[in-house]
Formats: C-alpha cells, structure tokens, sequence
C-alpha cells in the first residue's frame, strides 16, 4: 500500500542527490532513489523534472485511477482511506515473469 501525505500549498524541496543523480536530473532523466525503511517497509523516491503549475501536477498525481495508464507496471491503484491530507492508496504492480 502507498501512504501519500500531501499539502497542495507547500513548495516540496527536491530529496537530497549527489552530484551523478543530479546531472542526470538536469538532463531531464528520472532518477530512482531508495531512502531507507519506513513503518511499512521499504521506501524510496523517484525524481523528475517537470515543467508545468503545482495544481495541475497535484492533480495528476492524485488521480489514482489513472495511475496503470501513466506508471510503468502499475496494474491498478485504489484509495481505501481518504481523510484529508492523508491518503492511503493500494497498489498493485504487475512484474512480468
């Protein structure tokens, strides 16, 4: 399951790169970035560029029901709990063997 906490009017600092993860940022590529344990198990980050308003990035990212159409391998995201600021989505992920 994927916990999102989310504030649409705070500006997020990026995670912390080091200069490799940093160059290829600059050069528009994703970077991939595990950041340890959770409560849960394991976290990590995906980091990208993106040049467009904060609304509409919110928003894009919030539309669960579209993620297996825009995220690689996802098969389906459902939100179980909604209780504001805090959402609890499950997701599945299809690898193919």
């Amino acid at each position: 399951a994927l916990r999102v906490q989310h504030q649409q009017s705070l500006a997020v600092p990026l995670p912390r790169l080091n200069a490799v993860e940093a160059q290829r940022l600059a050069r528009g590529e994703t970077v991939l970035k595990s950041i340890g344990q959770g409560g849960d198990g394991k976290e990590g980050l995906a980091a990208v560029m993106i040049e467009a308003p904060a609304e509409l990035v919110w928003a894009t990212l919030l539309d669960f029901g579209s993620w297996p159409s825009m995220v690689d391998n996802v098969t389906a995201a459902d939100v179980y709990e909604n209780s504001g600021a805090d959402i609890k989505v499950r997701v599945v992920i299809g690898v193919g063997l």
